[in-house]
């Protein structure tokens, strides 16, 4: 019966710790894209399966992820992970912010500050693409 019972203890702490190494920390939005470390020590991006939004199992080495979603959401999203906004920048139609989570492990320095999210506002149809830790590319 232990034996039993220590099997079924160590399969959901294997089922828990996937679930909370891997997945998304942008719950909510649409157009996913993930980022992934190549060999090289580049980065490759691929958009996600359904399976790997639900469960978030993985083998590669997550660098980072982005989607679009309703400003709204954003904000409830950012308000939920204890966001800090850190700086901003503004263009002509759209608005950049920074913003450095303490619920959040990975990180980049940018100004000498920690950033690990990053949100264009204004980015398509009323959106914002966020991003973590920033925004891979063009938005």
């Amino acid at each position: 019966m232990k034996k039993i019972l220590f099997c079924l203890v160590a399969v959901c702490l294997a089922a828990f710790s996937l679930k909370t190494s891997g997945g998304t920390i942008l719950d909510g939005g649409n157009h996913y894209e993930i980022f992934y470390e190549t060999n090289g020590g580049g980065l490759t991006s691929e958009k996600p399966t359904s399976r790997f939004l639900q469960f978030g199992a993985t083998l590669k080495k997550k660098k980072g992820e982005s989607c679009f979603m309703a400003e709204n959401d954003v904000r409830t999203l950012l308000k939920n992970l204890r966001a800090k906004e850190i700086f901003r920048e503004s263009g002509e139609c759209f608005d950049n912010v920074y913003y450095f989570s303490p619920l959040i492990s990975d990180f980049v320095i940018v100004n000498g500050q920690k950033v690990n999210l990053h949100v264009a506002f204004g980015a398509e149809n009323g959106q914002a693409k966020i991003a973590t830790p920033i925004n891979f590319g063009g938005y």
